[in-house]
């Protein structure tokens, strides 16, 4: 009887401490689930936070496309005298929306549209300083309204929608510098800005065809977005872009 009881004892015993150490290989097995599964998060939130950094080829990349847009508005030397409001804008429009689409379709990072308007805007300084101070204002704002309305580049309307606003938004800031710049009396009594002066005078005295030609040169930014958004997804089908 007592060897029976002890025999109990000890196979009790045994089942107790099977249960206990079958409860400790679970909760270690819990355990190491749940470290991998953080390990894993922090790994997606690492690689996260790295896509949204620009890497030298972008930066390599983006800076060509900044010197192909300033190239790109060499037609704007044949009408820089003609004293009529947006006649510059019209005739940079098409490319400066198509190149510009293009390189956020290709860097889809944060900071993409200021890169290129630093750029820009440093390349226009020798020829009218004016310019690249509004083309860097123009790319702060595309950027900010960019990152507000779509929280990044990851769809292809964002890219189209920056496009198209960054250059139109440079008709009103000249307007403004035409007005308290040329139209004041600083530059002009230097005999300076002429061409300025005669370029806000017409504004206002032919609002209607001023604000034709504004909305002329939204319409073709527009156009140049979305030629530049089918180029893009022709070389995206090509295997030159990655979406």
């Amino acid at each position: 009887m007592k060897d029976s009881k002890i025999a109990d004892n000890n196979i009790a015993e045994e089942v107790v401490k099977t249960d206990v150490e079958s409860g400790l290989a679970d909760k270690l097995i819990k355990n190491s689930e749940e470290l991998q599964e953080k390990n894993t998060d922090n790994i997606q939130e690492k690689k996260k936070k790295r896509g949204n950094l620009m890497e030298i080829r972008d930066i390599i990349f983006l800076s060509v496309l900044s010197a192909a847009i300033f190239i790109s508005g060499i037609p704007m030397m044949f009408v820089k005298n003609v004293p009529v409001f947006g006649v510059i804008q019209m005739t940079l429009a098409v490319q400066f929306a198509l190149l510009l689409t293009v390189g956020l379709l290709k860097v889809r990072k944060p900071g993409a549209v200021m890169f290129v308007s630093v750029i820009v805007g440093l390349l226009h300084v020798p020829m009218f300083p004016p310019m690249g101070v509004v083309m860097i204002i123009c790319g702060g704002i595309t950027e900010g309204l960019t990152m507000a309305i779509f929280r990044g580049y990851k769809k292809d309307i964002a890219s189209i929608f920056a496009g198209s606003l960054w250059l139109p938004l440079s008709l009103p800031q000249l307007f403004i510098f035409y007005t308290y710049m040329y139209g004041g009396s600083l530059l002009a009594k230097r005999g300076k800005g002429m061409s300025g002066i005669e370029v806000n005078r017409f504004a206002i005295e032919n609002p209607a065809v001023a604000v034709a030609l504004t909305v002329a040169v939204i319409l073709l930014s527009i156009l140049g977005a979305v030629y530049g958004w089918i180029i893009s997804r022709e070389l995206r089908k090509a295997g030159v872009f990655k979406k």
